[in-house]
């Protein structure tokens, strides 16, 4: 026999459970909708390919090795001990104090005895060091010709953050060995 088509109904019992699926899919729907936060990490990147940002277009800018990244990356020597310097100032990246700021780049060793020092510094308008932080290739280089990644991190206090103190960041080499630097990062935390 042929059975009569059902119509929907909306019975009382099942009430509760139609609530329920409407509050969680209004849920759903309202927690999309909200603005997220503006992130906490300002983030400044240089691989030498593009040079927005740095001192000077460097002369020892290279593609003699296979770069980190890109196709370039630059040295430095006897003859050329500091690298390219990225500067900036507090006010430049945000009007509040941040609490932390992390640098890095990858660096290549040409051999054993090269040493380099991925140096990040804080000065004053009067060029005294609020402060000055600084890790040496030899102590986390395990192997020559081979690219490692240096970090330094830094606490940022109220000693040392005014809005025109500068930051600076760059590679001194303290050896005679040359020393290939690429993709550079500062990453400022408020």
């Amino acid at each position: 026999m042929f059975a009569p088509p059902q119509v929907f109904r909306f019975p009382l019992k099942n009430y509760s459970r139609w609530i329920v699926l409407l509050f969680i899919s209004n849920c759903l729907l309202f927690s999309s909708c909200v603005r997220r936060q503006k992130s906490d990490l300002f983030h400044y990147y240089q691989s030498f390919d593009e040079l927005k940002g740095w001192v000077a277009t460097p002369s020892t800018l290279s593609s003699e090795i296979i770069p980190h990244s890109g196709a370039f990356c630059i040295y430095t020597d006897e003859k050329n001990a500091y690298s390219s310097t990225f500067q900036i100032k507090f006010k430049d990246i945000d009007n509040k104090m941040p609490k932390k700021m992390k640098a890095s780049v990858w660096c290549y060793t040409t051999s054993n005895l090269a040493n380099a020092k991925l140096c990040l510094q804080i000065k004053n308008k009067d060029g005294e060091y609020k402060l000055w932080t600084e890790l040496e290739s030899k102590k986390v280089v395990s192997q020559a010709m081979k690219w490692t990644r240096l970090e330094i991190t830094a606490e940022i206090t109220k000693a040392i953050y005014f809005p025109d103190n500068e930051i600076a960041l760059f590679v001194w080499n303290t050896a005679k060995d040359k020393v290939f630097l690429d993709d550079f990062a500062l990453e400022v935390y408020q």
